[in-house]
């Protein structure tokens, strides 16, 4: 049977001790027994790479596409696909995935955790600590504050529903997004027409 040759490139098991990355025995046993895998190592050329490769694990810049003769399928590892929005990709047939919801909430939390960072200060105050010295940086507090939101996907909603949930602030969108969701009903959401407003106050 031919196997289906894959290239991973935005990470490999030689880092798994440094990062969050499985072994490579722990991605062998859960791959396919028809899946050739390989991993793009530090000083490797994508466009020595490509050839014959059927999925492509990490973004494909445009000066490589010519390169990749047999590819059929782009998974990124992200949420966004901005990266392989061009005309040349557009044109290629090559089937395009992202991570979608799969780390919104992941995304959503991490973008929470350092808004309540700064609006405490906590760089500061670790600063302050490493230098020996007790001063107060207290920061602002969110509660009643306004929070705008210039992109309303995934992320965007789930960001909103946990500022709303953890520090009671209300959030504006912007108006081209009109897409209906579940979360909508969760969140306090105005139009971008009253940034400006907002911004005066």
């Amino acid at each position: 049977m031919k196997k289906i040759k894959t290239l991973v490139t935005v990470w490999r098991p030689s880092e798994a001790n440094s990062v969050d990355v499985p072994t490579d025995r722990e991605l062998r046993a859960a791959v396919p027994s028809e899946v050739d895998l390989t991993f793009l190592e530090p000083g490797q050329k994508l466009s020595d790479h490509l050839a014959g490769v059927e999925v492509l694990y990490g973004p494909l810049p445009e000066q490589d596409l010519p390169k990749a003769d047999c590819l059929r399928w782009i998974q990124l590892n992200s949420t966004g696909a901005d990266v392989m929005m061009y005309d040349a990709f557009a044109k290629s047939g090559i089937v395009l995935s992202t991570l979608g919801g799969a780390i919104t909430g992941t995304v959503a939390e991490h973008a929470l955790a350092l808004l309540l960072a700064l609006a405490r200060n906590l760089h500061r105050q670790r600063d302050l600590q490493g230098a020996k010295l007790w001063q107060v940086a207290c920061g602002v507090e969110l509660a009643g504050l306004k929070l705008g939101l210039l992109g309303f996907g995934r992320i965007g909603r789930a960001i909103a529903v946990r500022a709303r949930a953890s520090c009671g602030v209300a959030t504006l969108r912007h108006p081209l997004i009109t897409r209906k969701s579940s979360l909508r009903s969760s969140c306090t959401c105005r139009t971008c027409s009253q940034f400006a407003s907002v911004r005066r106050k």
